[in-house]
């Protein structure tokens, strides 16, 4: 959703025609932003699962492929390596091809380059995250939809894109006003984003929009009329609590466009000050700065070898901060990073006092003449 968008959303969900008990399954949202009311997008309440975007895809593709009278047996979707497990989860589970795009040097997710590459007559569409999870970078959804858009008029294909704005689709709209990554691009055809991670609503709701009934197949709605009426629903799950609905309800009402921008700028102003201290220590050397997600990812810098990003990671729980230490993925698994992940509440005080931590632990381990021995317990914490 572009700025003018995302604001006539708020205004739609707030106006007394906004009804909970339909916003429960699948509402449409009547015009907003540059949207034609003939393409009024889907809006859908998911518990924060994949599934329902990626059917929607397979499906569309599937009918595309027997209404050409080819086989549909071997459907792929692309996507960068940095791509949150659960897209890997839907592949493996729907049968589709996983074509996890590998990073390379300094390229740590996807990009419009590299995409065509991997795309074919049975991929049903591309995924292009906004905000990556390894490092909190934007996908560019615009390039990568622009390579698309020319293999198109080269060959003929039409690959879809989906966009995961998980985290970022609650960022780039108040933040990000001018950059182009949404429905303004004809090519994305749905969009997802967590109510959890920064639409300031606990665990677990999330929202899936596509950009027009066409692009959810009807043949994946199911419509009841034991509830009174008629009750069109598109889940994998069954009966689950509305208070995720109500609670993200309240705080559009609560805060207003207005309000997510100054909270979501409050977050970035705190994650790039971290970020900028951080780059003030010289055993670090850092990978993102904040300036989009307020994510930041560092690792230890080119000619520090005594200690790693796991050691650094272990001296700052003692301290009672969990700052996850990981390993990239293939391809640059020589690569391993420490992530800050900064959300409301997390105020200039705590940062500052996460930054002298930070810095301490570096001091701390510099300091050592011989290596830190095997952590006992490696891992932060079990589920």
């Amino acid at each position: 959703m572009g700025p003018r968008t995302a604001r006539a959303a708020f205004q739609h969900l707030t106006s007394p025609r906004f009804h909970l008990a339909g916003f429960s399954n699948r509402v449409t949202l009547g015009e907003i932003g540059e949207i034609k009311k003939e393409n009024t997008p889907v809006m859908h309440v998911k518990m924060d699962k994949l599934e329902d975007r990626g059917m929607a895809l397979k499906w569309r593709w599937r009918e595309r492929m027997r209404a050409q009278g080819k086989p549909s047996d071997q459907p792929n979707m692309v996507m960068g390596a940095n791509v949150q497990v659960c897209w890997e989860k839907f592949a493996r589970y729907w049968d589709v091809e996983a074509r996890l795009v590998p990073m390379e040097g300094e390229r740590y997710n996807l990009t419009g380059d590299v995409v065509v590459d991997y795309c074919d007559e049975n991929t049903i569409g591309v995924v292009a995250v906004l905000g990556s999870t390894f490092d909190g970078s934007y996908e560019p959804v615009q390039d990568i939809c622009d390579r698309l858009d020319q293999l198109q008029a080269d060959t003929g294909l039409d690959v879809p894109v989906h966009v995961d704005g998980a985290s970022g689709g609650f960022i780039a709209p108040f933040l990000d006003p001018e950059l182009v990554w949404d429905f303004r691009l004809p090519r994305v055809q749905s969009i997802n984003a967590s109510g959890h991670k920064y639409g300031l609503v606990y665990p677990g709701v999330g929202w899936a929009i596509w950009r027009n009934p066409e692009a959810l197949p009807d043949d994946l709605v199911f419509h009841v009329n034991y509830l009174g009426g008629d009750m069109p629903t598109f889940a994998l799950n069954f009966s689950r609590p509305g208070n995720h609905v109500v609670a993200q309800y309240y705080n559009f009402v609560r805060l207003g466009f207005d309000g997510y921008r100054l909270v979501q700028q409050a977050a970035r102003d705190v994650a790039m000050h971290v970020a900028n201290e951080v780059a003030q220590i010289d055993a670090f050397r850092l990978l993102t700065d904040g300036s989009e997600l307020p994510v930041f990812a560092f690792t230890i810098a080119d000619g520090v070898d005594g200690f790693t990003v796991f050691d650094v990671s272990r001296v700052l729980r003692e301290k009672g901060w969990l700052v996850p230490a990981y390993s990239f993925p293939e391809n640059r698994q020589d690569l391993s990073a420490l992530r800050i992940v900064v959300r409301n509440g997390f105020d200039r005080d705590m940062a500052d006092l996460l930054i002298t931590d930070i810095r301490g632990a570096a001091e701390y381990l510099s300091r050592l003449e011989a290596p830190m021995p095997p952590d006992p317990s490696p891992h932060n914490f079990h589920h």
